[in-house]
C-alpha cells in the first residue's frame, strides 16, 4: 500500500508544481481487521492527477464504463449541478447501472447507456451551479450559501513566493488539511501569522 500511495504522488506530472500537489492528500487508513483503504482527500488532486492517469489507461474490461460514470458523478458534483432536480435523477440513474447492476444477472432494470450518456454531455455543458460571493461559495439554484452561515473560504499561501498553494471551502477544511484544530487556524488567518508547513513558510488568508 505504501509503494502504491507513492506511485500516485509520483503521478504529478511535471508542469505541475509539487507545492500544488501534497503527498498527504493520499492516505492509508487500517480498520481493526487489518483491511486496508486508500484514501484520496483532495478534489483537485482527483482532477489534476488521477482522472488525465485513469484516461491515458487501455481499459480491457466493463470497469471502464464504471469508471466513466464515476468521472461523470465528479464533474456533477464539481459544478454544484447536483443540487438541481435533474442533477439528482441523473445521478440516481448513473448509480443504478454501475457494477454489479451491470451484470446480465441483475434484477435492476436496463438503463439505455447511449441515452444516459447523452443526458450527462447535456447537464455538464450546463454553467456551474456555484458561483463565489464575499469569499463564500453561492448555490443559485438553491439561493443560499454552501455550508454553515459563517464559513469563508481560506487560501494557504507561500510566505516568500506569495503562490497560492491551496484552496479551501472553510476554515475546518483548512484545519483538517493541516492537522491543527479550526481555532487554531482561525486564529492565524485573523493574525496574518506565518508558520512552517513541510519545511516552508506559509500563512493563511480568506478569499476577498
Amino acid at each position: 500500500m505504501l509503494a502504491i500511495q507513492e506511485f500516485l504522488y509520483n503521478l504529478v506530472p511535471l508542469e505541475q508544481p509539487k507545492n500544488k500537489i501534497d503527498e498527504n492528500w493520499v492516505k492509508i487508513n487500517s480498520d481493526s481487521i487489518g483491511i486496508f483503504n486508500l484514501i484520496v482527500q483532495r478534489k483537485s488532486y482527483i482532477e489534476l492527477v488521477l482522472i488525465p492517469f485513469f484516461d491515458s489507461l487501455t481499459w480491457q474490461s466493463e470497469k471502464y464504463l464504471d469508471y466513466n460514470d464515476w468521472k461523470a458523478i465528479f464533474y456533477i458534483y464539481k459544478k454544484g449541478l447536483n443540487y438541481l432536480k435533474e442533477g439528482k435523477v441523473l445521478i440516481k440513474r448513473i448509480l443504478s447501472q454501475m457494477n454489479n447492476n451491470r451484470l446480465s444477472t441483475s434484477k435492476v432494470p436496463k438503463v439505455n447507456r447511449e441515452l444516459l450518456q447523452v443526458d450527462v454531455s447535456k447537464l455538464l455543458n450546463e454553467p456551474s451551479n456555484y458561483e463565489i460571493k464575499d469569499g463564500r461559495i453561492f448555490i443559485k439554484s438553491l439561493n443560499r450559501f454552501k455550508g454553515s452561515p459563517t464559513s469563508k473560504m481560506v487560501q494557504l499561501l507561500d510566505a516568500t513566493s506569495e503562490d497560492i498553494m491551496n484552496t479551501f471551502s472553510s476554515i475546518a477544511e483548512s484545519a483538517k488539511f493541516l492537522g491543527i484544530l479550526p481555532q487554531t487556524a482561525r486564529i492565524r488567518v485573523q493574525k496574518n501569522t506565518k508558520f512552517l508547513f513541510n519545511g516552508k513558510l506559509v500563512y493563511l488568508k480568506f478569499v476577498k
